[in-house]
């Protein structure tokens, strides 16, 4: 049997929910559902006993027309076609990344265009002068040190991704 709780958050602190914290220490799993700037749902594990947490996803209300049983559509008293929501994931979602800067959140952008892609580094970085106006080599170096220590992007033999394969050698 599974129990689902639904509960709200307080008012200063919107990471964690009202009220007593006997309720959060009895749970085996805790999720935070928020909505972000773009729109999207996004479902947060915060906590889970037993488990490794799951990753964030991100959802997007859609909404669609209900069918009857016989095919057609279902009609409210007015005759009007009744709808509802249902969630699509977001594909390729990524959470925001705090304590970037605007370059460092340019390539990221720029590498989730190229859809686990590996571009090379050159070319990548012909982009970005063009892109910045940053003519400084070193800064464009800099960005990609700092979003490689964070583990956001890979560097590997003169090519650079976003979520690529996890057996690439960090260079």
């Amino acid at each position: 049997m599974a129990v689902l709780v639904i509960h709200h958050t307080g008012h200063a602190n919107k990471d964690r929910a009202r009220g007593a914290s006997l309720l959060h220490a009895a749970v085996d799993s805790e999720y935070r559902i928020e909505v972000d700037k773009d729109r999207n749902i996004i479902m947060t594990n915060t906590k889970s006993k037993e488990s490794e947490p799951l990753p964030p996803m991100a959802f997007r209300a859609v909404g669609v027309k209900l069918l009857a049983d016989g095919g057609g559509y279902i009609l409210n008293e007015d005759r009007e076609v009744e709808a509802s929501a249902v969630l699509e994931i977001v594909a390729n979602y990524r959470p925001p990344v705090d304590g970037i800067g605007l370059n460092q959140k340019w390539v990221l952008d720029t590498l989730s265009e190229a859809e686990g892609q590996m571009i090379e580094r050159q070319e990548l970085h012909e982009m970005y002068k063009q892109e910045t106006k940053d003519k400084h080599k070193g800064h464009f170096d800099q960005t990609l040190n700092s979003l490689a220590s964070k583990n956001l992007i890979r560097l590997s033999s003169g090519f650079i991704c976003l979520g690529c394969l996890d057996d690439l050698e960090t260079v």
